[in-house]
């Protein structure tokens, strides 16, 4: 996974449990944890533009290993902006959709959840499902290959 700072296609976001960028394991249902670190009043501030919607978290995802066609998706954060703090909804829910060991969609999503305060020098703690579909269906990707 990329995500576009200042222009330029980088690492998503780092998460302080494994000192890597967020990932996904192909096709595995699971539970995503990652510590957002707010070590700066850059980020701080980055965080206040995604809540206000002044810009936003454009990211992108391999459809496949060593692939150069990526598919584009956004990672929402939904809160409140105070004057020296942030509230951020730590609840995403990750979608995916795969066909024959490819990705052919991805969306992120914030649900209602708890809004934990955010400040320089914290970390909000974004969890939420990761789950896999086959092709454009709500069928589950991971059991699909028993099914046929």
């Amino acid at each position: 996974m990329q995500c576009k700072m200042n222009n330029t296609w980088g690492p998503g976001p780092i998460c302080r449990e494994s000192g890597k960028e967020m990932n996904f394991l192909f096709g595995v249902d699971t539970f995503q944890v990652c510590g957002w670190i707010i070590d700066s009043a850059f980020n701080l501030q980055h965080i206040s533009d995604l809540i206000e919607r002044r810009d936003d978290w454009r990211c992108r995802i391999s459809m496949a290993p060593g692939a150069n066609f990526f598919l584009p998706f956004n990672i929402p954060v939904w809160g409140m902006v105070e004057k020296d703090h942030v509230h951020v909804d730590n609840h995403l829910n990750f979608v995916f959709h795969a066909h024959e060991g490819i990705i052919i969609g991805v969306a992120a999503y914030p649900v209602r959840d708890n809004f934990q305060l955010g400040a320089e020098g914290s970390i909000i703690t974004i969890h939420g499902p990761v789950k896999w579909f086959e092709r454009a269906t709500f069928r589950s990707y991971s059991s699909s290959a028993f099914m046929e």
